[in-house]
């Protein structure tokens, strides 16, 4: 049995595929099998695969398109590996990544899913990064994905459980099963940059953004839901906003944002879904960064009104307001 089964589905990526495939198969963890699905490409995706030759792979190709979400649950169905990664037909994941995450998991036997830092490439080079904290992520998701999709590394012990893609997102499907997941066991990510994820104005979330942001918003609503907080439709319009980091045309929409803080921190004193102190930190770390990334002097300076003129909250904003700057600078380094 091979230790690690990456499972890929693929649809019209002739221009990428055989980048995204070597980067796997040439990867310094050599126990692996790789299942690739090609959902009925129209271009020279299925040759392509079909020319490999190695072992390791396991190709198949669906006569009619079925859609990601049903081809990654085939490739979990038949994943034999004690670890199941996820890699996508336009992504490169660098020489270690594999030998990383599996080395990750072995040091963190309570973690069942876990992706790493990214960065991107195509047509920006932004890298993503957040803190290897699994209560910090799984609070986090209330308004955001937390783990790029194909950074996923789990147990293949969570699909033995019942653990799967709900077939009914056709978009965000990751989103949705890593939440789920993350309710009842741990996840973490490997803080290094493991994966180089291709920007560009095919994927999903530039071809089907609505459908992509309305699938996000159906997790959300299921989160909230499940803390028992409640929203009116004007404050679910906030949430979106929040969860989308759109600067508003009005400061006042970063008071709603308060006031959605205070619903969920109220309503987890029953539910005791998340500790409290990190929950209500972590909700006011994601306000502050999306007050400080609108860039608005107007906004900025409303900030310690916003706040409550609260030191602690101040001190919050700046550390913060840090935070994004050396982003910036590492980001540039990294260029």
């Amino acid at each position: 049995m091979p230790k690690i089964s990456v499972i890929m589905s693929t649809y019209n990526e002739e221009r990428y595929i055989a980048d995204a495939v070597g980067s796997i198969l040439g990867q310094t963890f050599r126990d692996l099998e790789f299942i690739i699905i090609d959902d009925a490409s129209t271009d020279r995706t299925p040759e392509i695969l079909e020319s490999i030759n190695d072992s390791r792979v396991i190709f198949h190709r669906n006569p009619e398109n079925l859609g990601l979400t049903v081809n990654l649950n085939r490739a979990l169905k038949e994943a034999k590996g004690e670890f199941i990664a996820r890699m996508d037909g336009d992504d490169i994941s660098r020489p270690k990544r594999l030998e990383k995450q599996l080395h990750y998991m072995d040091a963190h036997p309570d973690v069942a899913l876990a992706g790493c830092d990214t960065k991107n490439f195509g047509q920006n080079g932004l890298i993503w990064r957040l803190k290897d904290d699994p209560e910090e992520l799984r609070i986090r998701m209330l308004l955001h994905p937390v783990l790029a999709h194909p950074t996923f590394f789990m147990r293949r012990s969570l699909t033995e459980r019942g653990f799967c893609y709900d077939e009914s997102f056709r978009t965000a499907q990751d989103y949705d099963l890593a939440s789920r997941i993350a309710k009842s066991e741990k996840i973490g990510r490997v803080p290094e940059i493991l994966l180089d994820y291709r920007v560009h104005e095919k994927q999903v979330s530039s071809v089907d953004p609505s459908g992509q942001s309305g699938n996000a918003k159906r997790v959300r609503d299921r989160l909230f839901s499940e803390i028992g907080a409640e929203l009116t439709p004007e404050l679910t319009d906030v949430r979106e906003q929040w969860a989308a980091e759109i600067c508003p045309g009005s400061a006042g929409v970063f008071y709603e944002a308060v006031r959605i803080i205070g619903l969920i921190t109220e309503a987890n004193k029953k539910s005791r879904i998340h500790e409290d102190a990190k929950l209500e930190k972590t909700l006011k770390k994601m306000l502050c960064t999306w007050l400080i990334r609108t860039k608005n002097p107007d906004h900025l300076k409303e900030a310690p009104s916003i706040l409550g003129h609260s030191l602690y909250d101040m001190t919050v904003f700046a550390g913060e307001g840090l935070r994004t700057v050396k982003e910036k600078c590492l980001n540039r380094i990294c260029h």
